[in-house]
């Protein structure tokens, strides 16, 4: 069973999910698209975050950036400060990739597999239904996938997310 697979009995989570499973099984193939799968989760996260904490839902924002809603100091309250460093590095590696063509190690890519998994057991603990504590284990990471159906799920879950994180930013609750 791969660490985030038990997101598929969450539907709570249904807004970010998909994301995190993906980078997971993108993993064995490609770390840096795993990476920047990561970012993407995170970000589903985070808006997630503020459209489920009543002291962030009707907060005016100066910027829509995910730096910038992960640098809103009532943000910054919310979410403790190990994660938010995680959440930091999770978004700058991605940046990285996606801007500036770095490549990643898969050293790297498991850091951020874990570091999204702990932001994830945080997120489930403070906002799922019926919490259970879970390890991040590097042996169940999925050894193969089966390339264009994960292609058409992160396709199909980079509209969602436009879709639905224009609405959540609108202040419109899942």
């Amino acid at each position: 069973m791969a660490n985030f697979s038990f997101l598929n009995d969450k539907s709570e989570f249904s807004f970010f999910a998909d994301a995190c499973i993906h980078a997971e099984e993108l993993f064995k193939d490609s770390p840096n698209s795993s990476v920047t799968t990561s970012r993407k989760a995170l970000e589903n996260i985070v808006k997630f975050i503020y459209a489920n904490n009543a002291n962030l839902r009707n907060l005016k924002l100066k910027g829509q950036s995910l730096f910038d809603l992960m640098d809103n100091p009532s943000f910054q309250t919310v979410v403790p400060k190990r994660l938010h460093i995680n959440m930091h590095k999770i978004r700058q590696l991605g940046n990285d990739i996606l801007h500036n063509n770095h490549q990643v190690s898969k050293e790297q890519s498991i850091l951020c597999l874990r570091a999204l998994f702990e932001i994830v057991q945080w997120v489930d603990k403070k906002y799922g239904k019926n919490y259970t504590p879970r390890s991040f284990d590097e042996s169940c990471i999925p050894k193969n996938t089966s390339g264009w159906v994960n292609g058409l799920k992160g396709a199909a879950a980079a509209v969602v997310t436009l879709v639905v994180g224009k609405a959540i930013l609108d202040n419109k609750r899942f």
